[in-house]
């Protein structure tokens, strides 16, 4: 997490040692770093009158009452030591300045209404430590000559933005004062006052690093924080909508937008692509009247039309065919597998298998069916040509009335109706394996669900799933067939939309699952390659951890932990150690990204990169 949280528990203590503890180990679950109280010598802060304004006395009085002396402060800086989180303190005089250096503290804070103090400020700058202050009770001026007395005295410091009333009026917070405070030279936080959190979450999106926000465990208790405070519920929300806002603002300076794989897929399935008009031969003139714009996506965009007008064409196109700026070009079909044994292969669709094998001739073909190839139920006639061939069956994952195939979930209905349509694909390829004659055992592979919408699963909830697998593989007829679960990234694409995945995705659970149950793994290189990323893991002790119970492999590459898609070498997935580790009951494809257009050109320069790889 990017941005800096503080839990300000000031004087919501009330005098309670236990509720301090109380208060310090909720704001470590909520997801603060850092516990701040508020330190006082009264004797000292306050001049000797015993008759002041109404507001001053009430404060007075409140302080008296709810006071922790040092010996209090040393008992709760103990129990954050203990528990894993920062304290800190805010020093309202010079005595507590002293007392606190004597416990160790790492850093101030200063209240806003000491920002103008300078001899408190000198006193904490000459200990070198990181300084925050709010500035709540001062305007830009005044916030500059603190900025330039600061930067003098060569000290560390941050400005927080903040609204001094308790709670704060939203019309009165002017969050955009934020961007007037980065034209400082310095970090710029938000000490919030506000009700609820959008406010906070929002000054982050502004540009805030640093949020502070008091929290309380009643907000009905005396004094004038409560009131602005936060509920440990409330607080770790607002961590939460912290942490989305970081993801979604991405990169501090962004000169181009990034294109995710899920955006690509629904850019394809929904956008328009140049394609014949008629037929077009070899040789021919492409002209406007050629062409025609279509959906879906998956050839030449329309806007790149004057590239190709008057050009000659060098590949024959039926009426409907995509179109594509390598048509025009001299080709390179030079396929280089030498290296590759028979272990390599490619995805097919069962209408392109037989013309895909005609330009490759792969040991290896995985038919990728949709949820109409499965109510087609129709072959080519020249299957039996793969009779020698290793062919594997990938189930859909989308199934009719946009129902995901989730063999884990709770709901009965849907757990059932998923049972069918696996039950289905079995079927096909039992059916699938006569019409090519072999007496091979088809390979299955299926994402067999375990997604949810709203974030990760407890590992209570995951235990839950994969106990839900096993009764759904217990009512499923394999047909002949082995079932290969997929591993899968943290951040699967469903529907044009993320989810967040929960089995089959950490490498030691799924070794456990498979060993205990007997069977073995489609492994996804780049579905493990983000899940390491994703989890500070190393990559190459994850694939041999689970090589034991791979029998197949998708080579993909990708980059951080929701990069899929790019091309092999690309990412950072390191093939040269997959490809040396294979075992001879081993196989494995080109995951390539629509590497079937312009006649298969993606797998061919992807297998001739693994080939290059074991030169």
């Amino acid at each position: 997490m990017k941005t800096l949280i503080i839990a300000e528990i000031g004087n919501n203590h009330n005098a309670s040692l236990e509720r301090a503890f109380k208060l310090v180990e909720e704001a470590k679950k909520a997801g603060a770093h850092i516990a701040k109280f508020q330190l006082r010598n009264l004797s000292n802060l306050y001049r000797g009158s015993d008759v002041e304004d109404l507001g001053v006395e009430y404060t007075k009085d409140l302080l008296n009452k709810y006071n922790l002396d040092i010996s209090a402060h040393k008992k709760i800086k103990n129990h954050c030591d203990a528990i894993g989180i920062e304290y800190m303190c805010t020093p309202w005089d010079c005595a507590s300045v002293f007392q606190l250096e004597n416990l160790g503290v790492k850093r101030y804070k200063v209240a806003s209404a000491d920002l103008d103090n300078f001899e408190l400020l000198s006193l904490i700058a000459a200990t070198k430590k990181p300084l925050y202050l709010s500035t709540g009770m001062h305007t830009l001026s005044g916030i500059k000559k603190t900025y330039a007395f600061l930067k003098e005295a060569g000290v560390e410091f941050s400005l927080l933005h903040c609204n001094s009333t308790y709670p704060a009026p939203f019309a009165d917070i002017e969050l955009n004062f934020i961007n007037t405070l980065k034209s400082l030279d310095v970090d710029i936080g938000y000490s919030g006052h506000e009700r609820g959190i959008a406010i906070s979450v929002a000054a982050v999106a502004l540009g805030a690093v640093i949020i502070e926000r008091h929290i309380t465990l009643d907000k009905t208790l005396e004094g004038p924080d409560h009131q602005a405070s936060l509920l440990p519920k409330e607080f770790s929300e607002m961590v939460n909508m912290i942490q989305e806002v970081e993801l979604a603002l991405g990169d501090r300076l962004i000169n181009d937008r990034h294109i995710s794989q899920g955006v690509a897929l629904n850019r394809e399935i929904l956008g328009k692509s140049l394609v014949a008009a008629k037929t077009i031969d070899i040789g021919e003139k492409i002209y406007k009247s050629s062409l025609e714009v279509k959906a879906p996506g998956q050839g030449m965009s329309p806007s790149e039309i004057s590239k190709i007008l008057g050009k000659t064409i060098r590949v024959k196109k039926r009426k409907g065919d995509f179109i594509f700026q390598e048509d025009f070009k001299e080709k390179n079909t030079t396929l280089r597998a030498d290296n590759l044994g028979s272990h390599w292969g490619i995805p097919v669709r069962p209408h392109d298998v037989i013309d895909l094998h005609t330009k490759f001739d792969a040991p290896v073909y995985e038919f990728h069916i949709s949820y109409q190839d499965l109510i087609r139920r129709k072959f080519p006639k020249e299957l039996k040509k793969l009779k020698h061939k290793k062919v594997l069956v990938h189930a859909p994952e989308l199934f009719s009335d946009s129902m995901l195939l989730n063999l884990c979930t709770n709901d009965k209905v849907e757990k059932n109706q998923s049972v069918r349509n696996l039950q289905d694909v079995f079927d096909y390829s039992a059916e699938l394996k006569k019409k090519i004659g072999t007496d091979q055992k088809i390979q299955v592979i299926a994402n067999v669900g375990g997604f949810s919408i709203h974030g990760f699963m407890s590992s209570y909830q995951r235990l839950i799933q994969y106990n839900n697998l096993v009764k759904s593989l217990r009512d499923l007829d394999f047909c002949g067939c082995d079932l290969l679960p997929q591993n899968m990234a943290p951040f699967p694409w469903h529907l044009g939309g993320q989810r967040y995945q929960n089995i089959f995705m950490k490498p030691i659970e799924t070794l456990e699952f498979c060993i205990e149950h007997g069977l073995r793994i489609c492994l996804d290189t780049a579905h493990l390659y983000m899940y390491c990323n994703y989890s500070d893991s190393s990559f190459l002790e994850a694939f041999d951890l689970l090589s034991p119970v791979t029998a197949h492999i998708h080579m993909s590459d990708a980059i951080g932990n929701n990069g899929e898609g790019v091309k092999l070498g690309q990412g950072g997935v390191n093939f040269e150690h997959i490809l040396s580790s294979l075992r001879e009951d081993q196989s494995y494809i080109v995951e390539t990204w629509q590497g079937h257009k312009n006649n298969g050109e993606g797998f061919r320069s992807e297998i001739n990169f693994l080939n290059g790889v074991l030169n």
